[in-house]
């Protein structure tokens, strides 16, 4: 089981790459459609981003101010 997690929120391309390769990795990619989606997730305890790293393509205020993610996770990639 893995512990560590890449989350990519509205970055379909990133997703799709790494997952033709997730075999080389030791850690878990999940993807999400949108910010929102993702929050869901987290509200209802289906998914703990503790040990996470969340990619999104552009800065997204809903992310950044919730109180259950990490900021310092969040890589933005423009």
């Amino acid at each position: 089981m893995f512990n560590q997690s890449i989350s990519i929120i509205e970055f379909p391309k990133l997703y799709n790459i790494l997952k033709e390769i997730d075999d080389l990795f030791e850690f878990n990619i999940k993807n999400f459609k949108n910010a929102t989606q993702f929050i869901d997730e987290i509200n209802a305890n289906n998914f703990s981003c503790v040990d996470s790293i969340i990619i999104i393509e552009k800065k997204n205020e809903k992310l950044i101010t919730n109180t259950n993610v990490n900021r310092n996770a969040i890589l933005v990639l423009d």
